[in-house]
């Protein structure tokens, strides 16, 4: 006997999700924006932050580096910046200003560092990352220079709302 069309139809579907799942789990959308590909390993180790008109802002999750953002264009294939279209790369920097100025008035850095580098993830992002003299690497490259230490749960999300109400208020 034939399985019920609703049954099959129900099974079909959640087969498609879960395989969608599987094949393009790193599939990211925002405020209704076509899907884009964000490169898994740049959401390893951060917290969704805010969407900026072209930008996912993340936060790196590390006591080590209290502001340490990351802008990720959601634009398709981007490696660098010149992969942008004239009108995406002043909005680009637009947002880096914004995100630079967040992190200034929150944390007050010493020196605020700004970097696309994209050596490991080829994936178009931009480093904000708000320098302390009291941090691990002082004053030498901040990547990688020692493991990451996780904030607790509930601190994360203090950090985040935080920084979610402060780019609530960026006018761009």
């Amino acid at each position: 006997m034939a399985a019920p069309v609703p049954l099959l139809a129900s099974a079909c579907l959640a087969a498609g999700l879960a395989l969608g799942r599987l094949l393009f789990g790193r599939r990211q959308s925002a405020r209704g924006a076509a899907l884009f590909d964000m490169d898994e390993r740049l959401l390893q180790g951060k917290h969704h932050v805010f969407d900026l008109p072209l930008c996912r802002v993340l936060v790196c999750d590390d006591a080590s580096y209290p502001c340490w953002l990351v802008l990720v264009p959601r634009v398709n294939r981007a490696r660098e910046v010149l992969d942008l279209d004239a009108a995406q790369r002043a909005q680009l920097w637009r947002e880096v200003e914004a995100a630079a100025a967040v992190v200034q008035d929150l944390y007050r850095p010493f020196k605020l560092n700004i970097a696309a580098i994209g050596n490991i993830v080829s994936q178009l992002h931009v480093h904000v990352t708000g320098r302390l003299e009291t941090d691990a690497a002082w004053p030498g490259p901040c990547y990688g220079a020692v493991p990451p230490q996780p904030l607790e749960p509930n601190a994360a999300a203090a950090v985040v709302a935080m920084l979610r109400e402060a780019f609530m208020r960026v006018q761009l």
